[in-house]
């Protein structure tokens, strides 16, 4: 009796494949590299925002706005975060037109900066008060 040495190999099973299968082969391989494109590419975008983070400490550092702008074109180079300190820059010079976002925010912001005021004075008061409470 003869013995046949059947190969079974990727390519004895390629070969043996109808277009249905070959057509699946294809759409996987397709989105495997695909997949693999997205992944490196978003590594390389996240590398590049913790690069130009790191940056940011110079920029709250500066003494003023202006300066803060100029000083942070030159560390970011990609322009990650120079779009939107140039658009805050132009927020906090230029007065906002009535009924828009940015004046409805600005109203927020300031309803808001005037309750933590009062709740700041508040607690000093009570803290004071506490304080002076616990001596006796």
């Amino acid at each position: 009796m003869e013995t046949e040495t059947v190969q079974l190999g990727l390519s004895h099973f390629w070969s043996q494949a109808d277009a249905l299968i070959r057509a699946t082969s294809f759409l996987l391989l397709a989105m495997s590299v695909l997949s693999w494109f997205l992944i490196l590419w978003k590594t390389w975008a996240w590398l590049r925002v913790r690069s130009a983070a790191r940056q940011l400490d110079a920029f709250w550092a500066a003494a003023s706005l202006d300066v803060a702008v100029a000083d942070l074109r030159g560390r970011d180079p990609e322009a990650l975060f120079v779009p939107l300190a140039q658009s805050a820059a132009n927020a906090a010079q230029n007065k906002a037109a009535e009924g828009s976002l940015a004046a409805q925010v600005d109203r927020a912001f300031g309803s808001f900066a005037a309750f933590q005021d009062k709740f700041k004075k508040r607690f000093e008061k009570i803290g004071t008060g506490t304080a002076a409470a616990k001596k006796k």
